[in-house]
Formats: structure tokens, C-alpha cells, sequence
């Protein structure tokens, strides 16, 4: 699951001419070979038409014709464009092309530009783009035939990514050049003057062009390169688990400027650790097999690539993964192939393939075929683990010469400091360079002149080795093989970051919200949408807005320091759907045939309904109708009813569409008049609340204050009046009303109360009227100005008295209580006055003590319960404390692994040290600390892990609290403790521990007297 890179361009053809007013199509077909950059010469045929007329008018110029063009792409130009990653192209074409004419026997220029359809890069195989423009005006003045021939063309076009950024190698320049032997004669033509006769039509005349000059494509010897990388991989369900590949390919040291370079065959096979395989086996059902493929990214460096040596292009390369058994236990290893396209290279320097992340498309299947059902088929980027040395082959590309350029001799490098390294070097023997090349690595620092025989490379960075090297330069643009030393500065390295891992985008219709793993050493981050900077931040989350919806974006977080960046980590996210409109509003709304009590309606049908609502005067009556037609029912003679009607779909209601309609005619009774009509709850200064019993046939109610109407159109059965005096009698009467008129009114008299007065004063002067003893004490106070009682609050219980003393019972012995003490009158009550005492003895008696135990304890991380079993013996002093042996039975627990993976474990405990705690009255506290052995661990019923040596690697620490203990007869305790890390568990020690350890485990145990 590795790969190596190469990268491609297309481009597309067009072309145009010109004359007047259309009589037919004219059509021609082209075959070119186009020079694109790395790829070389590749086959393009072009399909032309134009609506050029078959005669022009002498003396009169001819408007712009359009012009169009299909042009078919190679599977070869396919195959390098889905290796660099462009997934669209798009751009224009130029065409040479000359007009022949008794005006110009020599042919005068008319070249036309087109733009090309922005066009899809299939997966493989060959694909049309079109194109269209319009060509040049043109003006003819002598009468005779002419003709349009086509030559060769030149391509403006640019390759795109799946978010649309240019890919690497930006917009490519591309020359294509006519086939030798085709007929190039678009279209003929005859300039008409009025008065020359017509001659017959002349034969057409092919113009030749200057044809394709092919690269050469020698045969290299065989030059084997591999490397071992490793990756972390986020499996779904099983979790990141490490991945070791071994790559290997087949490429020369040293390729020709001007000739192709081999084709690049990739094998590599993969390893993944052995928690990998058991976490497969694990799942329930198990997967047998494993299958899918591999996009492996690289990074192509060559001078000719924008930004070299710093940057190069991104190239992909798919590798088929066939299908692999998976086995009962161990590592598993899985191989693959894939290949990248011959290149060809066109500027002397260095190149270098580096190997990058790895994008895993794969099935676990079951052994009937069937992809295993909880994972199906998934797609999981592995990121390259930090600081590996990542280049798969570096390669020389050289002149197609045989002149010698003889090499330095004698480099040395003097002391270095922490940022630059002295170099000094004898010049070559027998031969005299035009100057020096001074290399850092790969990267050129300096150039020095000839008769110069030092340098010093400066910029460095501290504690780092350098590869520094020295090439002569020659008169004929050649240059000598490099000669290198290695140098290491002084000083401390650099620390720059590690690259982000756990990069998470989560989408909405214009958003996305990242995040990601907080990188060692980093101190911001930069996010990129595609190629743009959107940000940096020192945060480990970013929300990315203004995207469009159901749109696939690729975003990066780049790890920085003052050290330097770390490699991009990338992830593809797109936005999700924007919200659909709710249905259209009903039409056709109508009334039929009401009666008495109902009105039957219908409407037209709705686009994108699946329901319809029924309102009736504002309130709603029906919905999830599915015909288009309801019958209002329940309803009043001889009313008006507004009906409204809503279309429905999962995206929300219509607009509403309404109507009026009236029941039938039968006489509508006068209301009856209320009943009950009575005071709700106590009235205030200012306000009362009036309920009664509804009136038969009311249809709404009017309020009075004697004689003053308040308040009408009322349909509840209370209202409540504002607006009132204190101390003053009040009226108040309701009449029923309906459509035929109003009944009697029925009234009640209110009276409010008076102005509030003022609270008592706050208690002062708490004592103890005694000393207390262990269960009660009586405290008493001074009598405060303008109380008729006293709230006395201990413990949340509350007693009032008349009289300031009070008597509380029920205490504990040897315990600190806080009394609060508030005054209280009609009008409200005082400040709380505090009082704090202590209750006498203890009142339990001391001695030995015995009980059984018998419960449970319930570990979160397991989710599972354990059943407990056991005793304490012990004693207890007169003050309440005490120690004592606690022994818990060996046990068992049933618990699920991962949520649903079904497991059980025996346990034994071993208490370290005693326990120990207090009791006061009913209140126990219990402090026990406990080894907890795990003697075996079973899956699916298979022993798994435990063993003699399995067991927490400390003490568990476990309070219990008791509030209903006797020391006659036991009580209940309860607590949670945190449950330690595990050790000496076997191979599934790291598993166990990380599914028992951890907090928020619950205790819950019943103490019996024993004997």
C-alpha cells in the first residue's frame, strides 16, 4: 500500500476562419501529437465544424463565424491526470490557420482562440472535450476561389483537484503538431464580385506543416529501490492501529534530458500489528477475508516543477489490494501493485520521489462473501508516522552529451558553528570551469566564480548534519558529477512540530467545523481551505464558513513553531444539502353543502404534498389527511367559520389558503347564565381573580364592575381584575353571550384587604436554656417586637412556636448544629438569626463487633456487576471510631467488552491494611483498601488473559457511607471508587485494563449482625 508518482497535462484543440453568410457545415478531422510537460508526446484528435459560407460578397467584410470542436483525449493522458489528482480541466486552444485568396496567393494569417468546456477526468479510458469560438473578420476584393487550411495548435490549459485548486503544475503551455499526410483544407470558398464569370471549383491544396519531433525511449539498466515506512491507521470500531510497509520500485540512477525515463511499477506489501488482527476476530460476526485498494500519495521533485526543491507534485497512484485471508492470530500481511506513467524530463538537476500518506478503501468479509455488516466497506486516511526519511529514489538527470566535466577534488569543511559550516575544495585537474555550484543537500545556496576554491554555507540550522557538495561549472552549460561532505553544526537542534493527527471535519450547509489532536511542539496552526490560508490559530478547533452546499471541500491543518512548519494533514468533508422548500398552498379551496352543524370542504391537489392540515378559525382540527377533501363537523347553527387549509411535507407547511363559510339555519338558543360564579384564591389590594361555571349554549362572556363593562369577547372561565383599592367593597358580574343575544348577569361581592404592615424585628440574645444532652437540646431567645410566632429551622425541619424557647429532638451525640430563627407576622417575616451547639455523649456503646456482607459492585468501564460476599470483625471505642478485618469472597462477573464483545472474569480480592472509620448515632463512614485479582478472563467462553500475576497495580481505594445504621442489627452502605490500571494479564493485558480501569464504579452492601 505505497506508491510512487508522475504526473501528466491535457489539453484540448479548436480551431476557426473566417468568411460570410452560411450555406453548410464544413467538417474536418485531425490527428496531432502534443508535447505535454513530463508525459511527452501524446495523440489527440480533433472533430472541427464551422457555419463558413460557400460564397462571399467582393468589397464587403465578412462578420465572425462560430466555430466548434471535439476533441478526444488518450487513455494515456487519463491515466497521468488521475495520477496527479486533477479530477476536471478546463482552458482554451489556438489555432494556426491561413487564408488562401486571389487577394493573398501567399496566404495571410487567421488564427483563432476557443475556449474549452470545462471537462470531467473519468477514471480511465479516453474522453471528449468541447470547444467553441468565433473567428477573425476578413474582407475580399478580388473575385476567385479561396481556401481555410488548419495547421498546428497550441493548448492553454490548466488541471484541477476535486476542490478546485490547479494542481502542482499550475496552467501548462502544450504544442501540438499536425501528423504528417493528412488533408488540412477546411473549408473552400468563392469571392464573388457581381460581373467575373464563375471558373469551375480548384482541387484542394493541402499546406504542409512542421511535424512531431518524437522523444527518445532507451533501454535502462535495472536500478531496485525499497524503503520501509510506517503509519497509523484509524480502523471504524477496532480504533488507530500501527501499519509497517515495504515499498519497492525499479528506477535508473541517472535519466537523459529529452529521452523517456522507464514507467514506474510499484509492489509493496503491507503489515499491520497483531491488535489489528485480534480486533477483526473480535467483531461479532468475525470477517475471513479483506479486500480493496490502496491510493497512495507521493511527491515528484524535478527542476522543472514550480518551487524546486522546496516543492513538488503531488502524485496518486491506485494499487489494488487482492483478497487476503485473515488469520486466527498475528499479524497480517497484505500485498499489492500498481503503476505510474513514463516520464519524460526536460531540465538537468536532481530528482527525488518521496512517499506520503496512504488512502485505504477496503471490505472485510464474512466467509460467505457478504462485507462484514457493522463496517461494510469503509475509506480511512493512515498518516505517516513523523521524522522518517521518506524518499523512495533520487535520480540525476543529465545532458544527452558525452562531454566530460571533471569534478573537485580535495573538499573538506573547517569548523562549523551553530549556523554555518567553512568549505574549501582544490579545482579540477586538466580542465577550467566558468565557476562553482555550492549545494546544500539538493538545494543550490551559492554560486562562486571561477579561481574561488572556498565558501562558507551559512543559515543553518544547530546540531544538524549536512550533506554540503561543490560542482564545476563549464563553458558549454555542462557540469561535473558533485563532490560532497558531511558537516554537522554545533549548538541545540531545532524542535519543530510534529504533523496534526486526528484531523475531523463535521459539515454543515455552509460549514465546517474542525478539529484535531493538539501536535507536540506546536504553537499555532495553520487551516487551509484547498490551497488558501484561511487562518491561524492556537486553538485545535476551527469553523470554516461561507462554503456552498453538497460541495466537497479538502482542508489542512499545518502544524508551526518558531522552528519551522510541519507537513500538511489533510481531510475531504463535503457540506450537506441545502433545505428543501415546503409544498405549494392549495388552490381551488371551496365550500359544498354545509348543514347545521358541518361544512364539507375540497381543493386541488398540491406539488410535493403528503398530507394536509384542516384550521378552523385559527385552531387546528385535522392533519395526516391524505385526500384532498375534509367535512368540518361539531360546528354552530347559523355561523360563520373561517377554514384554513395547509399542504404538508417533511420540509414544513404551505402558505395557508383560506375561505369563509356559514352552518345551516336552525335558531340559535339564547345562552344560559353562568354558574358558580365565585372569588379564586385570596384577593389582593389591588386585584382579584373571578372563576365560575360555564353557561350552556355561551359563546364568549362580559365582565362588569358594577355597572361598568370591563372587559368582553372573554372565552375563558376566569378573568382577573386589576387596577382595585385596598380596603374598598367591590361588585363584580359575568353575562353569557352568543350569537343570539346575552343572558342575565350573574354577580359576586369582593372586598379587598388592607395596606400591608411591617414584618417583626429580627431575634436577638440566642442561648441554651441547658446544657444539652446527646439527642436534644432547648434553646431560647428574646421576644421580638411585633411577632406572633417563630420559625425554628435544624436539619431542613422547621418548628413553630408561640413563645421564644423550643425544645429539639432527635439529635446525634457529638455533633456541631447550626439553628436559624425567624420572626413571623401577618405582614412577613424577620431576618434568620443563627445559633451553633454541640450535643453531649456519644450514645453508642463500645466493643467488639461482628456482620456478614452481602451485595454488589458495578464497574462502569466493563459494564458489568460483580456479586459480593464476605464479613467484618473488629472493635469500636466509646468516641466512635474503628478498625476491623474485612473479607470479601472470591467472586465472578459477566461484563461486555466494546459495548457488545461478551466476556467473564473471576475475581479475588486481598485487603491492605484494616478498615477503619466512624460511627456517630445512625451515621457510618467506612474506609477499605483492596488488591484486585483478576485469576481468569474469558471471551466467547475461551480463557483470554488473568493468571496468577494479573491484578490491579495499586490498592483500590473504597468509602462507604451509611445514614440507617444500628450497631445492634447492620445497615445499608453505599460508595463509588476508581478501579486502578491492570498489569501481568497476558496478551491482553493493555485491552483489559483499558476497559476495567477508570472512575465511577458504584458499591451497595448490607451489613447483618452476625451469629
Amino acid at each position: 500500500m505505497i506508491a510512487a508518482a508522475a504526473t501528466v497535462a491535457t489539453g484540448l484543440v479548436a480551431f476557426a476562419t473566417s468568411t460570410p453568410a452560411s450555406a453548410d457545415t464544413p467538417q474536418l478531422s485531425l490527428d496531432y501529437r502534443c508535447d505535454y510537460p513530463l508525459i511527452g508526446m501524446q495523440d489527440v484528435h480533433v472533430d472541427i465544424s464551422s457555419d463558413i459560407p460557400d460564397t462571399t460578397t467582393a468589397g464587403v467584410q465578412n462578420p465572425a463565424f462560430n466555430i466548434k470542436a471535439v476533441s478526444t483525449i488518450g487513455a494515456d493522458t487519463t491515466f497521468g491526470l488521475n495520477t496527479m489528482g486533477a479530477t476536471t480541466i478546463e482552458g482554451s486552444a489556438k489555432a494556426q490557420a491561413k487564408v488562401y485568396s486571389p487577394d493573398y496567393p501567399n496566404g495571410v494569417g487567421a488564427n483563432t482562440t476557443v475556449t474549452l468546456d470545462k471537462a470531467n477526468v473519468p477514471a480511465s479510458g479516453p474522453f471528449s472535450v468541447n470547444a467553441a469560438g468565433k473567428t477573425p473578420a476578413l474582407e475580399f476584393d478580388t473575385a476567385g476561389w479561396g481556401a481555410i487550411n488548419v495547421g498546428n495548435l497550441t493548448l492553454t490549459v490548466t488541471p484541477k483537484d476535486a476542490a478546485g485548486n490547479p494542481t502542482a503544475l499550475g496552467t501548462l503551455t502544450v504544442n501540438c503538431f499536425q501528423k504528417p499526410g493528412q488533408h488540412n483544407v477546411l473549408k473552400q470558398f468563392y469571392v464573388d464580385d457581381g460581373k467575373t464569370p464563375k471558373p469551375p471549383k480548384p482541387d484542394p491544396v493541402d499546406k504542409p506543416v512542421t511535424g512531431p519531433t518524437e522523444y527518445g525511449n532507451p533501454t535502462y539498466p535495472s536500478n531496485p529501490h525499497e524503503i520501509t515506512l510506517t503509519y497509523m491507521c484509524p480502523y471504524p470500531l477496532i480504533g488507530k492501529h500501527p501499519l509497517s510497509v515495504k515499498a519497492t520500485i525499479d528506477y535508473p540512477a541517472t535519466v537523459k534530458v529529452g529521452d523517456y525515463a522507464p514507467p514506474i511499477h510499484i509492489k509493496s506489501i503491507s503489515t499491520t500489528d497483531d491488535g489489528t488482527v485480534e480486533g477483526l476476530n473480535a467483531l461479532d460476526p468475525a470477517p475471513a477475508t479483506i479486500e480493496g485498494s490502496a491510493k497512495a500519495t507521493s511527491t515528484l521533485i524535478v527542476p522543472e516543477i514550480t518551487g524546486y526543491p522546496d516543492n513538488g507534485l503531488k502524485a496518486y497512484v491506485n494499487l489494488p489490494i487482492a483478497k487476503t485471508s485473515i488469520p486466527a492470530t498475528g499479524h497480517l500481511e497484505i500485498p499489492a501493485e500498481g503503476d505510474a506513467p513514463k516520464m519524460v524530463f526536460k531540465t538537468k538537476g536532481k530528482g527525488y520521489l518521496k512517499v506520503n500518506d496512504i488512502v485505504l478503501t477496503m471490505t472485510p468479509r464474512l466467509a460467505d462473501g457478504s462485507p462484514q455488516p457493522d463496517i461494510g466497506t469503509f475509506t480511512k486516511t493512515c498518516v505517516q508516522d513523523a521524522g522518517q526519511q521518506n524518499t523512495i529514489a533520487s535520480f540525476d538527470i543529465v545532458d544527452n552529451t558525452t562531454v566530460p566535466h571533471p569534478a573537485v577534488t580535495g573538499l573538506t569543511a573547517g569548523t562549523p558553528t551553530d549556523t554555518t559550516v567553512p568549505l574549501s575544495w582544490t579545482a579540477p585537474s586538466g580542465a577550467t570551469p566558468t565557476g562553482y555550484e555550492v549545494y546544500n543537500g539538493s538545494t543550490k545556496v551559492a554560486d562562486v566564480p571561477a579561481g574561488t576554491t572556498s565558501y562558507t554555507v551559512s543559515g543553518l540550522s544547530a546540531s544538524t548534519k549536512y550533506t554540503l557538495g561543490v560542482v564545476a561549472v563549464y563553458s558549454d552549460g555542462g557540469k561535473s558529477d558533485p563532490a560532497t561532505v558531511d558537516a554537522t553544526t554545533s549548538g541545540t537542534q531545532p524542535q519543530p512540530p510534529a504533523k496534526v493527527t486526528g484531523l475531523t471535519g463535521t459539515p454543515g450547509t455552509d460549514k465546517v467545523d474542525l478539529k484535531w489532536d493538539p501536535s507536540a511542539n506546536a504553537t499555532s496552526y495553520e487551516v487551509y481551505n484547498g490551497s488558501t490560508k484561511v487562518t491561524e490559530t492556537a486553538a485545535t478547533n476551527f469553523t470554516v464558513t461561507g462554503l456552498q452546499p453538497s460541495t466537497k471541500y479538502t482542508f489542512g491543518v499545518v502544524a508551526v513553531n518558531k522552528d519551522g512548519k510541519a507537513d500538511p494533514t489533510t481531510v475531504e468533508v463535503t457540506t450537506a444539502d441545502a433545505p428543501k422548500p415546503p409544498p405549494a398552498a392549495v388552490t381551488g379551496l371551496a365550500a359544498n353543502g354545509p348543514t347545521d352543524t358541518t361544512i364539507p370542504v375540497t381543493w386541488n391537489p398540491s406539488t410535493d404534498a403528503t398530507s394536509y392540515e384542516v384550521d378552523v378559525n385559527g385552531t387546528k382540527v385535522a392533519d395526516n389527511i391524505t385526500d384532498t377533501k375534509y367535512t368540518v363537523s361539531g360546528l354552530t347553527p347559523v355561523t360563520k367559520y373561517t377554514i384554513t387549509v395547509y399542504a404538508v411535507n417533511v420540509n414544513g407547511k404551505s402558505d395557508p389558503a383560506s375561505i369563509e363559510a356559514s352552518t345551516g339555519t336552525t335558531p340559535i338558543p339564547l345562552p344560559q347564565p353562568v354558574t358558580g360564579l365565585a372569588v379564586d384564591g385570596t384577593p389582593t389590594t389591588t386585584g382579584v381573580n373571578l372563576k365560575w361555571t360555564a353557561g350552556k349554549d355561551a359563546k364568549s362572556y362580559t365582565i362588569y364592575n358594577g355597572s361598568t363593562k370591563i372587559a368582553e369577547n372573554v372565552t375563558d372561565t376566569k378573568y382577573s381584575v386589576t387596577g382595585l383599592k385596598p380596603s374598598t367593597k367591590y361588585t363584580f358580574g359575568v353575562v353569557s353571550v352568543n350569537d343570539a343575544g346575552q343572558s342575565s348577569p350573574v354577580t359576586v361581592d369582593v372586598t379587598t384587604p388592607d395596606e400591608p404592615g411591617n414584618p417583626p424585628a429580627d431575634v436577638t440574645g440566642i442561648v441554651l436554656a441547658s446544657a444539652p444532652d446527646a439527642t436534644s437540646a432547648t434553646i431560647k431567645w428574646n421576644p421580638s417586637s411585633g411577632a406572633d410566632s417563630y420559625e425554628v429551622t435544624v436539619n431542613g425541619k422547621t418548628d413553630t412556636v408561640k413563645v421564644p424557647q423550643d425544645t429539639i429532638t432527635g439529635l446525634t451525640a457529638n455533633t456541631k448544629y447550626t439553628v436559624s430563627i425567624v420572626a413571623v407576622n401577618k405582614f412577613g417575616k424577620s431576618k434568620p438569626a443563627t445559633f451553633e451547639f454541640t450535643t453531649g455523649g456519644n450514645g453508642n456503646p463500645g466493643g467488639k463487633f461482628a456482620y456478614t456482607l452481602a451485595g454488589s459492585s458495578f464497574v462502569k468501564a466493563a459494564n458489568g456487576t460483580v456479586k459480593l460476599t464476605g464479613g467484618i470483625q473488629g472493635d469500636v471505642d466509646s468516641s466512635g471510631k474503628f478498625t476491623g478485618s474485612l473479607t470479601l469472597n472470591k467472586t465472578s462477573g459477566t461484563f461486555q467488552l466494546l459495548g457488545f464483545i461478551p466476556a467473564t472474569a473471576d475475581v479475588d480480592f486481598a485487603q491492605q491494611g484494616q478498615t477503619t472509620g466512624t460511627l456517630s448515632g445512625s451515621s457510618l463512614t467506612s474506609n477499605s483498601k483492596m488488591i484486585v485479582k483478576l485469576p481468569s478472563v474469558k471471551v466467547f467462553g475461551f480463557e483470554v488473559g488473568g493468571g496468577t500475576t494479573c491484578q490491579t497495580t495499586a490498592p483500590a481505594d473504597i468509602t462507604l457511607k451509611s445514614t440507617d445504621f444500628n450497631q445492634a442489627s447492620g445497615g445499608n452502605l453505599t460508595g463509588t471508587y476508581t478501579l486502578p490500571s491492570v498489569s501481568g494479564c497476558g496478551m491482553l493485558n493493555s485491552l483489559i485494563s483499558a476497559l476495567t480501569a477508570g472512575p465511577g464504579n458504584t458499591v451497595a452492601v448490607k451489613l447483618t449482625k452476625a451469629g
